[in-house]
């Protein structure tokens, strides 16, 4: 009875029972960046606050469009603060671990110990396999970032439309042309988006997939982003922001593998808020059972020192040009 009522009280260093994200060893484990280009070199790229009672002023009343799809939390944590410093070295070490990765991990095993072909990740020695996550190492600390960390903050729930299903998929295609634009000779252009729809637009790839670079041409999954809003149905937003994460750094790998340290010029490295707000959350993410004073010392140290010189330095980093 006593255990039971214990585990219902809430636990004072995770009050949003988020998690865990931060894995702390007997000693920090210092390893060597990912990318292969120098860290001065990434170039920020932020989500930008919307006004949206300005937008309501000018005839663009789109904010229930978003509180219908239940973003307020995120569209409110687009104020947070971002911690350039921490997310630089988040980037420089930060690799995805997906389907591939595991198999691929399991593989290098065998290889090394025939023996236990066949038998499972727990036989083999390996952490379980639970869905891809996105992995760095931050002071020696290791971190890992799911999509449940985003479901958590975001208080989301993992389901409805997934857009990335969208970039070949037709079924919606002849009414998208109808509802978005004027002249269905403009489609995929975003100077031929009606005015609401541009608008739209401007905010998805400013403050929820945020680009730098050219903003005239509009995807079919972006396409059908817009018009899933515009009728009100229900958009995975989870999977939105953690797949494009998940690509950003796949790609950023890949480039910076194969042109150097011009990869980090023609990637940008988009400083999510969403992301990197984990930081802020970092004490309350490290499960009180089995960590001991001296660990959470080292953690309120690091967290302590990053938060210094990240508002120290915090507009070190140049922003790219308004997106609108």
């Amino acid at each position: 009875m006593a255990s039971a009522s214990s585990s219902a009280v809430q636990n004072p260093l995770n009050p949003l029972n988020l998690p865990q994200i931060m894995t702390i060893g007997k000693s920090p484990l210092l390893t060597g960046n990912v990318m292969q280009f120098d860290e001065s070199l990434l170039k920020f790229c932020y989500d930008k606050m919307v006004d949206f009672e300005s937008l309501k002023v000018n005839d663009f009343d789109v904010e229930e469009l978003f509180l219908n799809q239940g973003w307020k939390r995120y569209f409110e944590m687009l104020n947070s603060p971002i911690f350039t410093n921490l997310v630089k070295e988040f980037w420089m070490k930060s690799k995805v671990y997906d389907d591939l990765a595991a198999r691929m991990e399991e593989e290098q095993v065998v290889l090394k110990n025939p023996s236990l072909k066949g038998k499972t990740r727990d036989q083999m020695g390996l952490k379980a396999y639970n869905g891809t996550k996105i992995r760095s190492n931050i002071a020696g600390l290791d971190f890992t970032i799911t999509k449940a960390h985003f479901a958590k903050l975001l208080s989301l729930e993992d389901r409805s439309k997934k857009i990335s299903e969208y970039k070949n998929e037709v079924c919606y295609r002849e009414a998208i042309k109808k509802e978005l634009y004027e002249d269905k000779s403009m489609v995929g252009k975003s100077k031929g988006l009606k005015a609401k729809c541009l608008v739209l637009f401007k905010i998805f790839i400013s403050s929820i997939v945020p680009r730098s670079g050219g903003t005239n041409t509009i995807s079919w999954e972006h396409q059908h982003f817009i018009y899933f809003l515009l009728k009100g149905k229900q958009i995975n937003l989870l999977d939105c922001l953690f797949e494009n994460l998940c690509l950003t750094v796949a790609l950023k790998i890949a480039f910076s593998a194969r042109s150097g340290s011009c990869a980090a010029h023609s990637l940008c490295c988009a400083a999510r808020s969403v992301c990197v707000v984990f930081v802020v959350f970092l004490l309350a993410a490290v499960p009180r059972t089995g960590v001991t004073c001296g660990a959470c010392s080292v953690v309120v140290i690091v967290v302590g020192l990053f938060w210094f010189l990240c508002r120290a330095q915090a507009f070190a980093a140049p922003r790219t040009d308004p997106c609108w």
